[in-house]
């Protein structure tokens, strides 16, 4: 009787595959036992190991792959969106009298909208 063990096969869960910079990401990786886990960001960063962290600090897409060595070698991927942190900002109109409504005005960048309350 041969009694080969499990091939590379790669498999892993992320908590977070979009979100605003920096976006920290927790990746599971659940694969053969004895198997060597490796991890490529796709920010120039490597990482090694079962259950691992990484934060990507700019804005961007990313492939994240996840490397299995076991008997062989095997990948796979997934995408990873980072969008610009947002900046938000308003102003608020002067009332010349207590019982006047208060405006406030929309000072984002990038955005259109007014909203007076």
């Amino acid at each position: 009787m041969t009694v080969h063990p499990p091939a590379a096969f790669p498999f892993f869960n992320i908590d977070y595959n979009y979100g605003c910079a920096p976006l920290t990401v927790t990746l599971t990786s659940s694969v053969p036992s004895g198997s060597i886990v490796s991890w490529n960001f796709g920010d120039t960063n490597l990482g090694v190991g079962d259950t691992i962290t990484h934060t990507y600090t700019q804005p961007g897409i990313y492939y994240l792959w996840q490397i299995v060595t076991n008997c062989g070698t095997d990948s796979i991927f997934k995408q990873i969106t980072v969008y610009n942190t947002p900046v938000v900002g308003f102003t608020v109109g002067n009332p010349r009298c207590s019982n006047q409504p208060v405006a406030f005005f929309n000072a984002s960048p990038g955005l259109i909208e007014m909203f007076g309350i």
